[in-house]
């Protein structure tokens, strides 16, 4: 708690806070915080509370069998990815012919496959990086109906990133 007394500017910062839970992959875990802030106004001492939860879903999707369905509908999600989290899995259904562009943002040096339907080791197409940013995307045309998996490797790095898949006309 901070104390001001007279008339002065205070800054308050926090540092980052990592919170890591450890339990078997299909956990829902949940957190709650409670900010307060104590302020004398000139008269009196007020406080300001602020609640936030954190709700934190399984991930398990480490693998193609338990990979997690996204929409190619161009909106991005995010994710995280990292430390023992190395890898993610998600799958798209797909018809023959569609032409998708999958984009990740946000992490530096993430890797993303495209696997077809019937061949979940050897990927049809990966990611190329766009000079100058921290953007990793892939175009491919589907050639044949059915679920699609997109693999994002964390290539060493951790942190929250944006996936977006989206059907080109």
């Amino acid at each position: 708690m901070v104390r001001v007394d007279e008339n002065r500017a205070v800054s308050i910062s926090n540092g980052a806070v990592l919170y890591e839970f450890k339990s078997p992959s299909n956990y829902t875990h949940q957190i709650d915080i409670t900010n307060e802030i104590v302020y004398f106004n000139g008269t009196v001492y007020k406080s300001v509370t602020e609640p936030v939860r954190f709700v934190f879903g399984p991930d398990d999707n480490d693998t193609p069998k338990c990979a997690e369905q996204i929409e190619a509908n161009g909106l991005g999600r995010e994710f995280y990815i990292g430390f023992e989290d190395v890898r993610d899995f998600y799958k798209v259904q797909l018809t023959a012919g569609d032409k998708i562009q999958i984009t990740e943002n946000q992490i530096s040096l993430p890797l993303l496959y495209l696997f077809a339907p019937n061949d979940t080791v050897t990927p049809v197409a990966s990611s190329t990086n766009e000079t100058g940013t921290s953007t990793r995307s892939l175009e491919y045309t589907a050639t044949f109906s059915g679920w699609w998996y997109i693999e994002v490797d964390s290539n060493g790095s951790a942190g929250i990133y944006s996936l977006t898949v989206t059907k080109i006309d």
